[in-house]
């Protein structure tokens, strides 16, 4: 039986996105592979986050690197992005597990996402957030970008846009 997938209309430059209806979501490059490609990091870093069992970080199913076809990466379907809407009322207390997980994320294998901002947090049906996308990502250290701008790698940007962006408390 093979998996039926319907495209997400989330529109992005470097990746086809598309979603199955079994909670699956498959993201495959759309440019030329090329030596070291942010598909290839991000399946190296979500690999890694895998291997601690984190809840809030956006869950591997599977993937593949091939400079000569197909580079994809299938993760479990995790909702869609977090608006003024859609904050959960336990958004505090969440953000605050989440931040933990990406301390634990930095320090046990080195994994720094590098781009925490609110269009890389989700929200599912249950009000569960999650950390996604790490096509940014960085192994060994932060990304110069982010050592400029350390609250790239920590979830102060999400909690200022929640607090002075939308005005949520």
């Amino acid at each position: 039986m093979s998996m039926e997938w319907e495209k997400t209309h989330h529109k992005q430059r470097r990746y086809d996105l598309q979603m199955s209806s079994c909670g699956k979501f498959f993201k495959k490059s759309s440019t030329n592979p090329k030596r070291h490609s942010p598909l290839e990091m991000e399946l190296e870093c979500l690999t890694r986050a895998s291997e601690l069992n984190l809840s809030m970080i956006q869950e591997i199913v599977s993937g593949n690197i091939d400079r000569s076809g197909e580079s994809y990466i299938i993760t479990k379907f995790c909702g869609y992005n977090i608006t003024k809407n859609k904050v959960p009322p336990d958004w505090r207390f969440q953000l605050n597990i989440l931040q933990q997980q990406i301390t634990k994320l930095q320090d046990v294998k080195e994994v720094y996402h590098n781009d925490i901002q609110v269009r890389n947090l989700f929200v599912d049906i249950n009000s569960q957030l999650t950390l996604i996308d790490f096509d940014l990502g960085s192994i060994g250290k932060p990304s110069k970008r982010a050592q400029r701008h350390p609250d790239l790698n920590s979830c102060d940007r999400v909690l200022n846009k929640i607090v002075n962006g939308w005005k949520i408390k």
